[in-house]
């Protein structure tokens, strides 16, 4: 299986300059846990719902002046569209990520999930619902 097959498509993104109370509402009405950052339409970083907490409110800062280039991830591991799952799953591993950006020729195109590879999974029935309520 490629990452293509189980990606997500409708990836939410925001400018490096974007203030991070503005990137959480932004993720909020999305209803995702996570936004990739851009700089001048290339990808420079990743904020994750945690990021926002641990960088920026643990840390008492004022978030609607704080930016997402202060808090995010720079060090982004992607994958491509083509990269099998299996290798997908142990960069996830590896990197000890939940998420991972897939970028085709310099462009994100989609964004895979811990909850979108359970979901990929056949799992017996009792199984697949512990799976899915863990990664909800």
């Amino acid at each position: 299986m490629k990452a293509q097959e189980i990606m997500t498509t409708s990836v939410v993104s925001v400018e490096k300059t974007t203030s991070v109370r503005d990137a959480a509402m932004k993720m909020a009405q999305s209803d995702v846990g996570s936004v990739v950052v851009n700089d001048k339409n290339k990808l420079v970083g990743i904020i994750t719902d945690r990021d926002i907490t641990i960088r920026g409110v643990a840390e008492n800062s004022d978030l609607g002046k704080v930016t997402c280039g202060d808090v995010m991830s720079s060090n982004v591991v992607t994958a491509t569209s083509t990269t099998d799952m299996e290798d997908v799953i142990n960069l996830m591993s590896e990197h000890q990520i939940k998420r991972i950006p897939i970028v085709d020729q310099n462009n994100v195109v989609g964004m895979i999930s811990l909850r979108d590879i359970s979901q990929s999974i056949e799992w017996d029935d009792e199984t697949g619902e512990l799976v899915n309520d863990i990664t909800e």
